[in-house]
């Protein structure tokens, strides 16, 4: 079987590579092909875009990168058609994936949708294309499962793959001691957010010399990005390790994702 798997954040990247994980145990031969990142590239998926080229957040953003959005559109348009996979696996990502499983039709590919949009908590209207365009969707939360299922949507739920995921690689032990205590900065996953947002955390980190602060990054950013923001404070680490969310005094979270890796690491710390 030939998958495609669409994910265009970093959560999704990391499901994605799950997903991989899961077929590859009950099918051997099982190809992938793949927009997103690091974790799904590692799983043996081929990424034919990466994460880069297809996050933007806030509607400035998406209105500055707007021509990107329609040739990434184009792409996997082409893409889809020239690899002809068996099936579409969507991963949340719901205003580029929605047009995608439209497409997706037109060519008679069955649709997928893991964690699929939240028409729960804003455009319900949604419901009605899932309704048209996905042939099955796996949800997180048990109330979803109860809403599509009135709506007559095939629908599975199998809970939160992050929790699992985050519990693998938060009980790993840290590596590097720090000496003090520490706070930890999370300014998430997407360029544009750690811009805004990092330069404020980082500003706190003066008036509480008594810590060590670390930043948490994002697997699919480099080092190289982060180093400018941290030039000028002398007791600030970047850290890629989850292991450290363990041991934080406090922390300093941009809304998403991360809020979720951090509730989880403190769960079981």
């Amino acid at each position: 079987m030939h998958y495609y798997i669409i994910a265009g954040e970093t959560s999704g990247d990391l499901y994605g590579s799950n997903v991989i994980k899961s077929i590859k145990n009950i099918d051997l031969s099982s190809k992938f092909t793949a927009l997103g990142g690091e974790h799904i590239e590692y799983a043996g998926g081929d990424v034919v875009r990466r994460l880069d080229k297809l996050a933007f957040m806030g509607f400035s953003e998406v209105v500055k990168n707007i021509f990107t959005i329609v040739r990434n559109f184009h792409f996997v348009k082409q893409s889809i058609k020239e690899a002809n996979p068996d099936a579409i696996i969507l991963i949340d990502y719901p205003a580029f994936n929605l047009k995608i499983a439209k497409y997706a039709k037109q060519l008679n590919i069955p649709v997928f949708w893991l964690v699929p949009p939240k028409v729960w908590a804003w455009n319900p209207n949604r419901i009605f294309k899932l309704k048209q365009y996905v042939d099955t969707l796996f949800v997180i939360f048990p109330f979803e499962l109860d809403l599509f299922v009135k709506e007559e949507i095939k629908s599975f739920y199998f809970g939160n793959p992050l929790i699992d995921i985050l519990n693998n690689q938060i009980n790993k032990p840290f590596s590097k001691p720090l000496g003090k205590a520490i706070i930890a900065l999370l300014p998430g996953s997407r360029k544009q957010e750690i811009v805004r947002m990092l330069p404020i955390m980082l500003s706190t980190s003066l008036n509480f010399p008594e810590y060590r602060f670390i930043i948490m990054c994002a697997i699919n950013i480099s080092r190289s990005f982060y180093e400018p923001f941290v030039q000028q404070y002398k007791l600030v680490d970047l850290v890629y390790d989850k292991g450290i969310l363990n041991s934080v005094t406090a922390a300093i979270v941009t809304s998403g994702t991360a809020t979720l890796e951090l509730a989880v690491s403190l769960m079981t710390a």
